[in-house]
Order: C-alpha cells, then sequence, then structure tokens
C-alpha cells in the first residue's frame, strides 16, 4: 500500500497524549496545545490530500481491503477517551476562571477533543472518497459492458432474407428456400420481427461448423 495512505490510516488511528507540566509543552499526538487545533487541522489535511492523490495509483481492486481496514480505524476511534461536555462543564464551572490548574485542564481537553473530531472527519471524508471512486469504477465497468453486450448482440443479427442471402454469399431466391426449409426455425437460428425475419449469426455459424452442407443438400 503506498506510502501516504499509510501515514494518513496510523495517524488516524493515534490517540497520544502528552499531559505535561508546563502547560505549553502538552500535545496531542506531537501537536502542542499553544499551536492549536488549527495546526493540526492543516497537518491532518496534507496528509488526507496526499493519501487521496496516491489512490489514483492504487488499483480499485483493492479498494475493498482498503474500506475494511478503514472501518477497522472507525471502530479504534470510537474508542477514543474524548472528553465529555459534562467533564469539561465541570472543570469551567469548578475553576470560575480562578484556578489556574483546572483552567488549564479545561483547555487542554477541549484542544484534545478538537483533535479528535478533526481525525473522525477527515477519515469519514476518505472512505467517501474511496465509496465514491469505487462506485464510479464499478459503473463504468457495467457501462462498458453494456456497450459490449449490444454491440455483441448487432453483430450476432442478421436481418432479413437480403441480409441472409448477403451473409451466406447466395442469391435471396436461394436464401428463401432455406427459410421455407424451416432448417433456421428449427434450430432457433430465425425468428420473426414483424413482417420480416431475423437470424442468429453465431447460432448459424455453430449450426455450419457441425454439418457445412445442410443448408445446401436441401436447397439446391
Amino acid at each position: 500500500m503506498n506510502k501516504e495512505i499509510v501515514l494518513f490510516i496510523n495517524e488516524m488511528k493515534r490517540s497520544d497524549w502528552y499531559d505535561l507540566v508546563p502547560f505549553q509543552q502538552r500535545k496531542y499526538n506531537d501537536m502542542r496545545i499553544h499551536e492549536s487545533e488549527q495546526s493540526y487541522y492543516k497537518k491532518v489535511e496534507d496528509m488526507y490530500f496526499a493519501a487521496v492523490i496516491a489512490l489514483i495509483s492504487m488499483p480499485t481492486e483493492k479498494y475493498g481491503i482498503l474500506l475494511e481496514l478503514l472501518e477497522e480505524v472507525e471502530t479504534t476511534q470510537e474508542c477514543f477517551e474524548m472528553p465529555s461536555d459534562e467533564l469539561l462543564n465541570s472543570l469551567i464551572n469548578q475553576s470560575n476562571n480562578q484556578v489556574r490548574g483546572l483552567k488549564e485542564d479545561y483547555d487542554y481537553l477541549c484542544f484534545v477533543r478538537n483533535c479528535m473530531r478533526i481525525q473522525k472527519s477527515f477519515l469519514g471524508n476518505f472512505k467517501k472518497k474511496i465509496s465514491s471512486s469505487r462506485q464510479n469504477e464499478s459503473d463504468k465497468i457495467e457501462k462498458q459492458n453494456t456497450i459490449l453486450t449490444i454491440t455483441t448482440n448487432q453483430n450476432e443479427l442478421i436481418k432479413g432474407v437480403k441480409g441472409l442471402a448477403a451473409y451466406l454469399k447466395i442469391s435471396v431466391t436461394k436464401a428463401q428456400d432455406v427459410i421455407n426449409s424451416n432448417i433456421l426455425q428449427n434450430n432457433g437460428i430465425a425468428y420473426r420481427a414483424g413482417n420480416g425475419w431475423n437470424f442468429n449469426s453465431q447460432k448459424l455459424e455453430e449450426l455450419l461448423s457441425k454439418q457445412p452442407s445442410i443448408l445446401y443438400k436441401r436447397n439446391k
């Protein structure tokens, strides 16, 4: 797997707290609190875009495996110890903006929670990007198969008595005699299309490969 994708995934599943003293040394995933969550957002954003660009060179058949891996990371994120509103409200109420230690704890926990939200947001965006790319590829393949089917069906179809005559390189009269013999009908090759006839060239070729002279013995 591309290293940019690996780096992004590793960052998405990290939740490393560094509750250090002094306050300015506190970190989350190597990002110091004084750098703010905006700096962490920029860091993750750069990793995200690098991973998205790396998807271009990744075989689409591996997207399924990647999605499974991202779902595991998503489960890991759900286990992050994200500070709750109750905890934060409790700290801010206790500190009343006067107890410096509690206010610093509050600020640090808000910083951590915002960083976690950034991780979850970018992971969700990356999953959507892969799912969208996978669906587009699936639609593209389906469209190609549809075109191929239409083309194949058109190639297999011989229309009318004149078309049969041209295909078999015989006269129109001889072609009509072949139709009147019911050989083509009995072998599922000829069928009515309005007032005329259509013929399946593939089935006709199969019949002639097995019995090369079947049409001509009866219609000399």
